[in-house]
């Protein structure tokens, strides 16, 4: 039996479409990114990179080791 997703309802289509794209990928092999209002999907190790390089930044900035 289907569940219907009251708030999926309050977005825009094209919204919903990606978020039911999204949810409809079992492998969860792709994710969404973000660039510059354009949607892309890449695969999750390319995210987990992007995760990973953001929070060695932060770590730099907040230790004061980022040259300006």
């Amino acid at each position: 039996m289907a569940t219907k997703i009251e708030w999926l309802d309050e977005l825009p289509p094209h919204l919903q479409e990606k978020i039911l794209e999204f949810a409809s990928n079992p492998s969860g092999a792709n994710r969404p990114i973000e660039i510059d209002g354009t949607i892309y999907e890449v695969p999750k190790p390319v995210i987990e990179l992007i995760d990973g390089l953001w929070e060695e930044l932060r770590n730099m900035k907040s230790n004061g080791l980022q040259k300006n």
